[in-house]
């Protein structure tokens, strides 16, 4: 409670920038609780009235079950359904660099590398400091074979991640591993992969780019060993049937 005012109802206003919260609130004796305020945009120039803040805040939880239910579609495969989805959210909420980050990794998964990079793109439109959408656009050049981009744009996001106390991340990590990887530079490529499965012990396609360095090195025993690994994390990926064939190949090379 605010110490010297007298108890009853008083309406509370927050403002920051354009953004601005009104809510209602109960002040009496022995009253400690907090209060939290969602920040809203300043609408046409004044605040929002209370009841367009109740319409703001009920859009935008329908908007969040909406991305949330088509991220759920993206995981199970289902990536037109959540194409669909993802753009019903940019459709109410106008900007949504998340969404557009995940329609790009769709379309990058399905190889429609051009609407990958526009999808990439868009979402650093809305919002430049999303790494998430730079790594995207990495993969995207990597698989191109446009590799001085890939690496223009891996940097950006290492560079990002890093201002927001990051390490860098493991698709980062693994993002410039392959750049050097497609460059011939194989030892620092291995350090990278590394580095990612360091950053994250589960991701697949890290396991697998391990797996052909592993062969490149000679050492067919710890390439299998990634290569069922990769198999065990993303068992219909796009990777895995050349996995499963280099298992095929190699196990009967182990002494």
């Amino acid at each position: 409670m605010q110490i010297g005012l007298q108890s009853g109802s008083y309406k509370i206003t927050v403002s920051k920038d354009n953004m601005v919260a009104v809510q209602e609130t109960r002040v009496g004796l022995g009253n400690m609780s907090e209060v939290d305020f969602l920040l809203q945009p300043i609408t046409g120039g004044r605040p929002m009235t209370e009841e367009e803040a109740e319409v703001m805040k009920a859009k935008i939880e329908v908007a969040t079950a909406t991305f949330e239910e088509a991220v759920a579609l993206s995981q199970a495969g289902q990536d037109d359904e959540a194409v669909a989805k993802f753009t019903e959210v940019v459709g109410s909420l106008e900007t949504c660099g998340e969404c557009y980050v995940n329609i790009g990794t769709i379309y990058a998964r399905q190889k429609k590398y051009d609407e990958a990079e526009k999808a990439f793109k868009t979402a650093l439109e809305q919002n430049p400091s999303l790494p998430d959408a730079y790594n995207g656009l990495a993969n995207v050049y990597n698989a191109q074979r446009r590799f001085d981009e890939a690496a223009e744009a891996s940097t950006e996001a290492n560079k990002l991640q890093q201002q927001a106390g990051g390490s860098g991340g493991a698709n980062t990590a693994f993002n410039q591993g392959v750049i050097m990887w497609n460059s011939g530079r194989a030892p620092e490529a291995k350090a990278q992969f590394e580095e990612a499965l360091k950053a994250d012990p589960n991701h697949p396609e890290a396991h697998f780019m391990m797996g052909k360095v592993y062969i490149g090195l000679g050492q067919f025993k710890e390439a299998v060993n990634e290569f069922e690994t990769y198999l065990k994390l993303a068992p219909t990926g796009a990777n895995a049937k050349e996995a499963q064939s280099n298992v095929d190949q190699l196990k009967p090379l182990i002494k």
